[in-house]
């Protein structure tokens, strides 16, 4: 499954979350950390909730980033 994933770029490093599913957010010193930290909060939150489709649309691509 393909999950849309936000980046932001904070003062302290980077957050992520994903529009599909509700609750992970994850935070990370570099870019790299970030998406490997959001990438096994969904697997873990997925799997706790027995749920394996995505709520939202499917989305093909990659990573959004949005600077602030």
């Amino acid at each position: 499954m393909n999950y849309k994933i936000v980046i932001e770029e904070t003062t302290l490093g980077y957050s992520a979350h994903s529009p599909d599913v509700d609750g992970c957010v994850a935070t990370g010193s570099t870019r790299e950390g970030v998406i490997e930290a959001i990438r096994e909060l969904i697997d873990d939150h997925l799997e706790w909730l027995g749920e394996h489709t995505p709520r939202g649309g499917r989305v093909r691509g990659g990573v959004l980033e949005m600077r602030t």
